[in-house]
């Protein structure tokens, strides 16, 4: 049989294979499987760690590990979990070790052995934290995270100076004194690692150390205020202003009084001193620096005597009474002076222990005195009393008399007390048609009496007159009639509750069914004196007391009314009433944020809020509140909460505490969990045929470093390819293979929280993406450039074109589709050069950049006649450079700033200036498509930004006035989705004609100048009604475009 060549070539393969395969089969039988080992150090801790694993060995029952020929791990394969691999750890850094892996059997016979050798890395540097500056002694505190294993020692290192500091052990902290340490002058400091044994790691990167200065302060008395005063310093509100008292021959404690320092201040006033001796200093204890200031000369203030008090005794004499001020270093005067003088009169001189004193010292009458008293000490320093005035002539008549009915034989009578100079009251009654006769004398300032010698058949008329030693008053008080017939029930219950700060709520309830208008009487603390503050007709049981002082105590009672002026009883019967608290003041301003890796810092407005303690409650995410700490009010506004965990969110309420009296709990605030940012933007930049160029954004401030991982596209498992330190955002990735999928991702790590966050996926599939090349810019015209390149690869997605001007950083300004090759840039300014660069991508690999280019665009002849108006002269130029804006003549270099802009003109300028593009649609009836303003109007009014003014009519020729402007602007801004911040049209009050804005305008105008868009035409003129100029017009469009940046350029 004949067979041809290539059957027989084709045969004989055939017959070839076989063979090939059957030896194969017969040579894997008698050879045994290699024996590999596998030896990294370990990514984490590659100075102290070595990885082992090898592949498995058949009839291996353990595995022997030797260590430079001692064994040093016997690992069993039927107890172990990983028998194939074994990590070695607290091996010395910059060592070669020689490692065997023996594969044994069960007659401990040896079936393979597999050595290799690997190498230790140098020690990692250590990260510094955070460092604490004591200013007055000089010491530095330093604080770290070891990155190794093997640290035995730290040195701290100070830059172009050398070694200052070591600790001998592998803590991460220490304390140093540096004498050389200046207030205001930089100093960095470096950490080095070692193991003791002769092994130290690189220089930890350097922390730069700013002492602020310590100020110098004294303190004087200005107008018997206690100032104290500093130079300028640059750091001052960082500081709080302590005080300590002289008391019992010894300083007493320093107490924080100012701790809101202004920034830039050079004083504080001590508004709080009372009487005694001060000396003051300057303090600072924030997370970085401690210290003090000297402490100041000390200051003595003396208070003023209190409540003094005037009364005549006879014609000839005054008696005078007060409250003496703290202390006994001191001596008071008495002085007096006639209303008609401003001098005053030394009457006499008094030890401090004396309160009263009695003047009889040529009194004259009808004559106005003023009386104070005045504390000196022999420093010349003094304060006096508010001035008391007395007249020595009769009191002023007393007034509002009313009555209690407490039985049938019994009323009490009140009165207000009108004058400053009565020695008693006269009460006077009548039955009848009997006269007035005297029943009754008070004394001075007592404004109430009890007759108890009353019939229930008889009706009675009382009266009350005031008198002095100088005569009685000009007149009674009004008369007031009654009858104990008119006897009712007072109210039989009365509650009070404080519903807030400033309001308390009352209500009550009467025995009977009957109908009673109610009077509600009320007094301020427990020495105060009950007014009636409110009558309420007949049906109200209840009441709410508004405007009252916050952590205060009131009293109320409740009467019936039977006439006018003339009551029941009081319920309670008694001076107490029934008391109620309002509430104090809850903390304000609470804020609170992560000051360290588990500590949050809470502080909240420095005042005074009458609390005794701040109760402080939080809740962990959703949870529920619960009271973590109580601190005093002493204690200032600062509290920090420990021992957190970073990842949890926390929030936070307070409340002021003062006996059983409490405020409303403050605002809540949330600091959210303590989380690293994840990288973004991961992008992949094709180098070569089997290299590319990772690139991210870094977003977070806290990562230690970042963890490069990939995987292909067949596989699940993420393997961790490299990794970078901080603030590094790119990696090169080598040794691809081209038509293979490979999947990237980084994470940001923070090493001390164990914390990670990854990016987004990058695929790359390396094909032929090819960078374009031949890049050429050229401008046709004043605001637009074209660009034109060669496309070199078919499998781009489209091109990303970059843009800069000057020594300005690239930026990316569009992208097209792809297999372009041309783009125009029309948002370039006149006169001006650009520079280019274009790149293809696909997905997120990215080419190299195409050679740069660049074209200058043309200048535009500026407008001949702006000199008028040179504050708009600017952007009228940038408008029309930008063809926003144009002449108004046939001569195109006169602009016409001064002529009224028309209502079509505006409307054009808004759709140009914010590139407004749509097909318009509809008419106004004087608003047709043959009108040059046509297109413009039209899309104005189907985006809502005008609807025409009555019967579908726009009037475009009309001048505008500024006030619609401001209405069409607003629109505007909310429909491009720009809405301006609000503003309170209490922003208009310092214009004099604000009130001749329109109605529908004010809010607008408000917001525009509010945001300083459209300003008045001077300090107190706005002008809403004026027509807008087209330079007026011009520099409002121009500040929104330019302030805002919503006009694409």
């Amino acid at each position: 049989m004949l067979i041809n060549m290539h059957t027989y070539k084709s045969l004989k393969l055939f017959l070839i294979i076989p063979a090939v395969i059957i030896i194969s089969i017969a040579a894997g039988i008698s050879v045994k499987a290699a024996f590999t080992l596998n030896i990294s150090t370990s990514v984490a801790n590659s100075d102290t760690q070595i990885n082992l694993n090898w592949t498995s060995v058949a009839d291996s029952v353990y595995y022997k590990v030797a260590r430079d020929n001692t064994v040093i791990k016997i690992i069993n394969v039927d107890t172990e979990r990983n028998f194939l691999s074994y990590s070695d750890t607290d091996l010395m850094p910059e060592t070669t070790y020689n490692y065997t892996v023996t594969a044994v059997n069960s007659d401990g016979e040896v079936i393979q052995t597999a050595s290799k050798s690997a190498t230790t890395t140098q020690m990692k540097a250590p990260s510094i934290v955070s460092y604490y500056v004591d200013l007055n002694k000089k010491s530095v505190t330093l604080n770290w995270i070891n990155n190794s294993k093997a640290v035995r020692e730290t040195s701290v290192i100070k830059v172009n100076d050398g070694v200052i500091a070591n600790l001998p052990d592998d803590g991460t902290s220490i304390t140093f004194i540096d004498p050389s340490l200046e207030a205001n002058k930089s100093v960095k400091y470096q950490l080095v690692s070692g193991d003791g044994k002769g092994h130290n790691s690189p220089h930890s990167s350097a922390i730069t150390v700013t002492p602020v200065e310590l100020p110098t302060i004294t303190a004087a008395l200005d107008n018997n205020q206690i100032k104290i005063s500093w130079g300028p310093n640059a750091d001052i509100e960082k500081f709080v202003l302590e005080r300590s008292v002289y008391s019992e021959n010894s300083w007493g404690p320093w107490t924080t009084i100012v701790s809101n320092i202004k920034k830039n201040s050079t004083y504080a006033i001590d508004s709080s001193a009372g009487d005694g001796t001060y000396r003051y200093r300057l303090s600072i204890n924030t997370e970085t620096f401690r210290g003090y200031s000297n402490i100041s000369n000390p200051v003595t203030r003396i208070l003023s005597p209190k409540n003094l008090q005037c009364v005549p005794v006879n014609a000839r004499r005054i008696d005078l009474s007060w409250t003496n001020p703290q202390g006994w270093d001191y001596k008071l005067k008495v002085e007096r002076r006639k209303a008609s003088s401003k001098n005053y009169t030394v009457l006499s001189v008094l030890d401090s222990n004396i309160s009263s004193y009695s003047d009889t010292d040529n009194i004259e009458l009808n004559t106005g005195y003023y009386y104070r008293i005045t504390a000196f000490n022999e420093k010349g320093i003094s304060a006096s009393s508010s001035e008391y005035y007395i007249y020595t002539g009769p009191p002023a008549a007393a007034h509002s008399l009313s009555a209690d009915i407490v039985s049938s034989s019994k009323v009490i009578l009140y009165w207000n007390d009108n004058s400053d100079n009565e020695l008693g009251f006269i009460i006077e009654r009548k039955s009848g048609s009997e006269g007035f006769t005297k029943i009754a004398e008070v004394p001075a300032n007592v404004t109430t009496y009890t007759d108890g010698t009353l019939s229930a058949d008889k009706t009675y008329t009382y009266r009350v007159i005031p008198y002095n030693p100088y005569g009685n008053a000009k007149s009674y008080t009004k008369e007031l009639t009654l009858s104990t017939s008119l006897l009712k029930d007072s109210p039989a219950s009365l509650t009070a509750t404080a519903i807030s700060t400033n309001e308390i709520e009352l209500t009550w309830t009467y025995t009977e069914l009957g109908n009673y208008a109610t009077a509600i009487e009320r007094k301020s603390g427990s020495n105060g004196s009950w007014e009636i503050i409110a009558l309420l007709p007949v049906g109200f049981t209840s009441y709410n007391d508004i405007a009252l002082t916050d952590n205060n105590q009131y009293y109320y009672r409740v009467k019936a009314v039977l006439k006018e002026d003339v009551y029941s009883k009081p319920y309670p019967n008694n001076d107490t009433g029934v008391a109620a608290h309002t509430k104090l003041k809850a903390p304000q301003n609470l804020k609170a944020s992560w000051s360290s890796a588990d500590t949050i810092r809470l502080t909240w407005l420095d005042k005074s809020y009458g609390a005794e303690y701040f109760v402080i409650e939080r809740k962990i995410g959703d949870g529920s509140f619960v009271v973590i700490d109580t601190i005093s009010a002493d204690e200032g506004n600062t509290w920090y909460d420990n021992l957190l965990k970073p990842g949890s969110s926390y929030t936070y309420r307070l409340k002021s505490i003062k006996g059983d009296h409490s405020s409303d709990y403050s605002d809540e605030v949330t600091v959210e969990g303590y989380a690293i940012p994840a990288p973004s933007n991961l992008k992949a930049v094709i180098l070569s045929e089997s290299k590319i160029m990772l690139t991210w954004e870094d977003n977070s401030d806290n990562e230690t470093n970042f963890i490069i991982e990939q995987k292909t596209g067949s596989s699940t498992a993420w393997k961790q390819i490299g990794s970078v330190k901080s603030n590094i955002t790119s990696f090169t990735v080598d040794k691809l293979k081209p038509d293979v999928k490979y999947i990237f991702r980084v994470k940001s790590y923070n090493s001390t929280h164990f914390l990670s966050a990854e990016s987004e996926e990058c695929e790359v599939l390396i094909q032929n993406l090819a960078a374009p090349s031949g890049l050429s810019a050229k401008a046709i015209s004043s605001s637009a450039i074209t660009l034109e390149w060669r496309d070199n690869s078919s499998g781009e997605q489209g091109f990303i074109i970059e843009r800069k001007t000057g020594k300005n950083e690239f930026k990316e300004i569009a992208r097209t589709g792809p297999n372009i090759e041309k783009y125009t840039d029309n948002s370039v300014e006149a006169g001006k050069e650009y520079y280019y660069r274009v790149m293809a991508f696909s997905e997120s690999l990215y080419t190299d950049y195409t050679n740069t280019s660049s074209a200058v665009t043309q200048a535009i002849k500026p407008f001949e006649d702006l000199n008028s108006v040179p504050w708009a002269k600017s952007p009228i130029e940038y408008l029309a450079a930008r063809g926003i804006i144009k002449g108004k003549s046939a001569n195109p270099n006169l602009f016409a700033p001064n002529d009224k802009i028309t209502r079509a003109e505006f409307i054009s300028l808004v759709v140009a200036g914010f590139k407004f593009e749509k097909t318009p649609v509809g008419t106004f009836e004087d608003v047709k498509p043959e009108h040059w303003f046509y297109k413009n109007v039209m899309i104005a009014k189907n985006m809502g930004i005008v609807s025409g003014i009555g019967n579908n009519f726009f009037y475009p020729y009309e001048p505008i006035k500024r006030e619609d402007i401001a209405v069409i602007l607003a629109r505007v801004l909310k429909i491009s989705g720009n809405p301006l911040p609000e503003n309170d049209i209490s922003i208009l009050d310092k214009y004099s004609d604000r009130d001749d804005i329109s109605d529908y305008a004010l809010i607008s105008m408000a917001l525009l100048n509010g945001e300083k868009i459209i300003n008045g035409k001077s300090s107190t003129i706005l002008a809403p009604k004026d027509y807008a100029t087209r330079a007026e017009a011009a520099v409002i469009l121009y500040n929104i475009l330019t302030n805002y940046n919503m006009s694409g350029t």
